[in-house]
């Protein structure tokens, strides 16, 4: 059951991905602030990062897993790995597990989309 309802307000929408989680509530604010500026292709960035999380089933704490254990706390990372979800370069399930390399995911996204703001600086 997808949690993304656009009858809800988006705080309610927030809380129920993040499921109550300090640290999933702390990424999807900041992908509500920045998407845009980081994906400028996608139609509607912070949404879509939402509709994305809610589509691949990836709520609470494994927001924060995969966006601070896989992504390294980049947030043009974790962005880039949903799109290469949405574009079929990983599926949902690899993504929920982290059985996927994000920088070979970045890489392809960026190669895909063209233009796009994303930084993908290597991992440390």
């Amino acid at each position: 059951m997808t949690r993304v309802d656009l009858n809800k307000d988006l705080y309610e929408v927030v809380f129920d991905l993040s499921e109550g989680n300090p640290g999933a509530i702390t990424v999807l604010a900041m992908c509500l602030k920045e998407a845009k500026q980081i994906d400028t292709q996608h139609f509607d960035a912070g949404l879509g990062v939402l509709l994305a999380l809610d589509a691949s089933e990836i709520y609470g704490k494994d927001i924060w897993v995969l966006f601070k254990d896989h992504c390294h706390e980049n947030l043009s990372k974790f962005i880039a790995v949903l799109r290469g979800c949405q574009l079929g370069l990983i599926s949902p399930a690899m993504l929920k597990s982290g059985a996927f390399s994000v920088n070979d995911t970045c890489i392809s996204v960026v190669s895909q989309l063209g233009k796009t703001n994303f930084r993908l600086d290597p991992n440390p």
